[in-house]
């Protein structure tokens, strides 16, 4: 954590060789950010945050009636792992519904200085030329690494190299939508997932997705039997999916500004990975069209045959 090291590096620094002792506790620059924040927060603000915990689940009357100050708040959430240095979704959520819009956004300031925490920020309005933003609605992710693990299986599923796949932006509901941003034409793709792509999305807890251009929402099919029959493009598409591609490590601040460099072969790769599926589609279209001709020469034989029979046939009993 470039935050953590900066502040490592002007406490061990000292006169004389002498060795400052280091951070009080790893998680230091948290404790600074919710002391700066509780500051900023007014007592009405505290009381809106306390009812936020309120409820089924949430903190009891009696636990509520010992909390004085907003950070005992922080403190008690801290201790039931609400708030952890690796997550601060709830925490930035129920500043975002007191309506302190100011204090969110430093959120996203302080967490950019962090390597592996999970936090809420918005996707552009528009993505990139040739790219498309898709939403992935998914449930229970606890730090960055979840996160990983669903954009490299996209990339698996697109048959997309995964720095190709950008993570832009984490919204706020009952549970995350998570943006990337893909390859234009890896929408394709996504409109017609074969089941064995879905149990791995399911995996990830994604239930569904959304395509932003053309507003249209993707369910899982949950209904689905295992043993059910796949289609053609299904198939192809499950044939493809052992394809191993180079992995580019990227870390939240990078991915939050990176965008594709069309100058180092990025659209070229896209294009041919896309030319290869059409390629494989146009085999698919003209085996079936193989298969359909030869049924079709095969019935009109038969019917030429049956023709020749039934006027020899005939030519016979005239003869009699």
């Amino acid at each position: 954590m470039r935050y953590l090291m900066n502040l490592n590096m002007i406490i061990m620094s000292g006169t004389n060789g002498t060795i400052i002792p280091q951070l009080p506790s790893q998680e230091f620059p948290l404790n600074v950010f919710l002391q700066k924040l509780s500051k900023q927060l007014t007592e009405e603000e505290f009381e809106d945050l306390k009812f936020l915990c309120q409820g089924k689940g949430g903190i009891r009357k009696g636990d509520m009636s010992q909390l004085k100050t907003s950070l005992d708040l922080f403190t008690l959430l801290r201790e039931r792992e609400i708030l952890t240095n690796e997550n601060l979704l709830t925490l930035q959520a129920m500043i975002w519904h007191i309506g302190r819009k100011d204090l969110y956004k430093g959120f996203v300031r302080f967490c950019e200085q962090l390597d592996n925490t999970l936090y809420f920020f918005e996707a552009p309005e528009k993505a990139e030329d040739e790219q498309e933003h898709v939403k992935f609605h998914v449930m229970g992710y606890k730090c960055m690494t979840d996160l990983y693990k669903l954009r490299g299986a996209v990339s698996k599923i697109l048959c997309c190299p995964e720095k190709y796949v950008i993570i832009r932006g984490i919204e706020q509901c009952n549970s995350l939508w998570i943006t990337f941003m893909i390859p234009d034409w890896c929408t394709d793709i996504l409109m017609c997932l074969s089941i064995k792509s879905w149990k791995v999305l399911v995996e990830l807890t994604v239930d569904k997705i959304f395509i932003q251009r053309i507003k249209k929402e993707i369910v899982c099919p949950f209904n689905i039997q295992e043993n059910e029959a796949e289609t053609e493009h299904a198939d192809d598409t499950d044939m493809i999916h052992g394809k191993i591609f180079e992995i580019a490590t990227i870390s939240v601040s990078d991915l939050n500004t990176q965008r594709i460099d069309k100058s180092e072969g990025a659209h070229s790769t896209a294009t041919k990975d896309k030319l290869k599926i059409e390629q494989r589609n146009q085999t698919f279209r003209r085996r079936k069209a193989s298969l359909d001709t030869s049924v079709t020469t095969s019935e009109s034989t038969t019917s030429v045959q049956d023709n020749m029979h039934e006027s020899s046939d005939v030519q016979r009993s005239g003869k009699y």
